[in-house]
């Protein structure tokens, strides 16, 4: 390159990167972080996923269908020039029906629910159901009877569907980056739990740039390790068969857990290029290898055996034994992707275009293309939208079948001369070697269509509001599976982006105080106004409580307890995590405005009592946890000095879930979880809050009175919560302009539970009985409240409870973690 060139070409590089900032603004879920991706940023992310019913064809399905509740965070700081540092966090809570194996409908693994009197029976459902006869002919096709009893054949398959308890994986990943001159390593650390697998990852990687940093290679080393801990359904254990895993059981009371290992690792390969000053375009190459344990604990094949010496040669028809087997994958599969991406600025529209194509190939012989494209729209300066539309196909695996037919009897008793009874069970190596009849691996096609709006808050921060449409469809690729297998989803989410950078210069508005120097304490209602017209602020609240020790008032008997019953089991402990993104807006000097959704998570630990049958599903662990209700608030201040009272009319809305259901065991539906376990409350509340502080040189001080009411006599469930009245008094002395101390009092009444389920059955555990809810308390708090760079506040604080007077039977209040997070913008 000759010198006279390098002025020139370093001037295309900066208006290259330039247009690739702009263009990177509108990419949905990068804004604004995007255009600064190595600077301070957060962000969190709340979505719901909930699919569609699956279709019995000749049953109604009354299983809840799978929903998921994610949250998502990150964190990232640079606390050195070369130095960046990365925090993630995901909690996915999921509950809902899935198939655990695929029959002929003639077999009819999912058996009618009926209700009502004898000869007035209605068919309100389906109960699974994995073995039983199957009529065959001579071509081993399915036969059921027709319409006029006439039997026929039938070649149509269903799902056989089982509901699962609510579980929560949580993950974490921490990461550093160490960058210098034009060429960066990373090193990632983070691990994966859940409660029947928990795993651990690391991967290591190194980037370069070249080019005038046009042009960056990257290379990454990926290695991880898995545990599987899978307590199998106590309903379909005994009839499902588990020879091929008999070492791997192991006989817990009167469950059985399978464990497994499997480890995992890959490589990644990835090219960015700036084409020219709008275009950009990325090539990845990724290569994986894993080994151990791949199956799934909870797949099921349906196998039908035909036993020629029961079966004469002559016979029309053939009988068949339906059993189900544990699915058996390979213990290794190497995966390749391919995938390339295209971005292009387009000035004339001021929007962007974003095209992606990627091909995957392993050694199951599952070939699959995903074309993808975002138009990414600005409206205005503040505002972007962007529809998104993608495609997606994939061929079936090598060992991929509905279910196996097996020329052989399931089980042979023979009783020989001396009347010994001689068992010989199925000749496995009859059967293929690696079997699965999990839709995922079949041969399907799915498109899905979303939009996200996007808007600029202020300085370095964006809301972001979404959803998705997903069909997935055997129809929408050759080959695929019939329409037994078909099934819609919507995912929605919402997302707060800051790039925390952004908002230092210039004065923020920081919530109005007494004094500017010192935060409302943790753990208190909305109570603070943002100082200006046009203002807005971010935070996010954090509570960590936990319950043991059973109170109880007045006789102390197990059957009070339970309502006049005996219990069978009782809780023992309990812990509650709440998770609140806020986000304020200040509509006029003195009207703010707030929005609150909940994020909640729940477990509860049981004991059972002497004598307790082991049917009751509340004897164990259970736990709980998905988007909780919504809050709206407005608040605005009594008169014009800054003493003035504030009072907040809030409202919170009912899009927590009060449905929430244990699995199916020991042939029983499974029960409602706890009113306590549910995330949501079912009813429409009002919260109206007064509150007023003041303060003199580093004192500061102030009141809170706030009451929550519930408008609905009972929810969709048949009960309501009862109406809350809480009361605090709080003092600070600020240490520095930065740092202050808190004390706070506060007094809490929770009135009873009024109702209860509409289907609730015999109350076995005093969490069931609606009389062992509400209650009054005091508790005392102390922390402290920070003011950090960038127009931050934080404030943490320790509640304790002092005095507790609860109805019934309960467990009493251990004591309470609470954080708040504010970032003026």
């Amino acid at each position: 390159m000759h010198s006279a060139d390098a002025p020139a070409n370093a001037n295309t590089a900066r208006a290259s990167l330039q247009a690739l900032a702009a263009a990177a603004l509108l990419l949905p879920g990068l804004a604004p972080t995007a255009a600064k991706a190595d600077e301070p940023a957060s962000e969190l992310q709340l979505s719901h996923y909930r699919e569609s019913r699956r279709t019995l064809i000749d049953l109604p399905n009354s299983l809840p269908p799978l929903t998921v509740d994610s949250l998502r965070g990150s964190w990232q700081a640079k606390p050195l020039d070369a130095l960046q540092l990365r925090f993630e966090f995901a909690q996915d809570s999921w509950s809902g029906a899935t198939p655990i194996t695929t029959a002929p409908l003639a077999a009819h693994g999912n058996r009618a629910i009926r209700t009502g009197s004898a000869g007035q029976l209605i068919t309100v459902g389906a109960s699974p159901y994995l073995n039983g006869p199957v009529t065959l002919d001579r071509q081993f096709t399915p036969m059921q009877a027709d319409s006029s009893g006439k039997l026929v054949a039938d070649k149509r398959l269903v799902h056989t569907l089982s509901s699962a308890s609510p579980e929560t994986r949580r993950e974490a990943s921490i990461s550093g980056a160490l960058s210098e001159g034009e060429r960066s390593i990373k090193l990632t650390l983070g691990g994966s739990d859940e409660p029947d697998y928990q795993s651990r990852y690391a991967s290591l990687g190194t980037s370069w740039d070249f080019n005038q940093k046009l042009s960056q290679l990257s290379i990454a080393l990926r290695y991880g390790q898995g545990r599987i801990d899978a307590t199998l359904d106590h309903d379909a254990a005994p009839y499902i068969t588990k020879t091929a895993f008999q070492s791997q059981l192991i006989q817990d009371g009167s469950q059985q857990r399978l464990h497994g290992q499997r480890n995992d690792s890959g490589i990644d390969l990835g090219l960015s290029q700036v084409i020219d000053a709008r275009s950009t375009m990325q090539l990845n190459l990724a290569y994986s290898r894993n080994s151990g344990y791949l199956s799934n604990p909870y797949r099921a094949m349906s196998v039908i055996f035909v036993d020629p010496r029961a079966n004469p040669a002559n016979a029309s028809l053939l009988s068949g034994d339906l059993r189900a087997l544990l699915e058996q994958r390979p213990g290794l599969r190497r995966q390749w992707s391919l995938a390339a991406n295209y971005q292009r600025y387009l000035p004339a529209w001021d929007a962007a275009l974003a095209l992606g194509y990627r091909y995957f190939h392993d050694d199951w012989q599952i070939r699959a293309h995903t074309v993808n494209a975002e138009w990414r729209q600005a409206l205005g300066e503040r505002w972007t939208l962007t529809p998104s539309l993608r495609y997606y196909r994939q061929s079936a695996a090598s060992f991929y079948q509905p279910y196996l037919l097996s020329q052989q009897a399931y089980r042979q008793v023979t009783i020989g001369p001396d009347e010994q009874v001689s068992i010989r069970e199925f000749n496995p190596r009859l059967l293929p070697g690696q079997f699965s009849s999990d839709p995922r691996l079949a041969a399907f096609g799915a498109i899905s269509a979303g939009l996200t709006l996007s808007r600029q808050l202020g300085r370095g921060a964006s809301l972001q509001l979404g959803g998705e449409y997903y069909r997935h469809a055997g129809a929408l690729t050759s080959g695929g599976e019939a329409s037994y297998a078909d099934y819609h989803a919507l995912n929605i989410h919402a997302a707060l982006q800051i790039a925390l950078d952004e908002a230092a210069p210039g004065e923020a508005p920081l919530p109005h105080h007494a004094h500017q120097h010192t935060a409302l304490p943790a753990g208190l209602l909305p109570g603070h106004l943002l100082a200006h017209g046009g203002d807005w602020m971010l935070g996010y609240r954090y509570s960590d409580s936990y319950y043991r020790g059973l109170q109880q008032a007045g006789s102390s008997t197990s059957e009070a307890a339970c309502g006049n019953l005996p219990c069978s089991s009782m809780p023992s402990a309990m812990t509650m995590r709440m998770y609140m993104p806020h986000l304020m807006w200040a509509a006029s000097d003195s009207l703010t405005l707030m929005l609150m959704p909940q994020f909640v998570d729940m477990r509860m630990d049981m004991r059972r009592l002497a004598g307790a049958s082991s049917a009751d599903s509340h004897a164990h662990r259970h736990a709980s946890s998905g988007v909780g209700d919504t809050e709206l608030h407005a608040l605005f201040k009594l008169g014009e000095h800054d003493h003035a009272p504030i009072v907040d009319l809030g409202i919170s809305l009912p899009t927590g879930a009060t449905d929430l259901r244990q699995r199916r065991s020991h042939q029983r539906d499974g029960e409602l979880l706890d009113y306590a376990m549910q995330p949501g409350s079912g009813t429409v509340d009002v919260k109206p809050a007064l509150s007023w502080q003041g303060g003199a040189g580093a004192w500061s001080w102030g009141s809170q009175l706030g009451a929550t009411v519930r408008l609905q006599s009972h929810n969709r469930q048949g009960y309501a919560l009862g109406n809350t009245l809480e009361a605090n008094l709080w003092q600070g002395v600020a240490l520095s302009e930065r740092l202050s101390l808190q004390a706070r009092a506060s007094y809490q009444q929770q009135g009873a539970l009024r109702g209860s389920f509409r289907e609730a059955g015999p109350i076995s555990s005093s969490a069931e009985n609606p009389a062992n809810y509400g209650g009054r308390s005091a508790a005392l708090a102390l922390g402290f409240s920070v003011n950090l760079p960038n127009h931050q506040q934080l404030a943490v604080a320790w509640q304790q409870p002092v005095w507790q007077r609860l109805n019934g039977t309960q467990l009493s209040a251990g004591g309470s973690l609470l954080a708040e997070w504010r970032m003026g913008l």
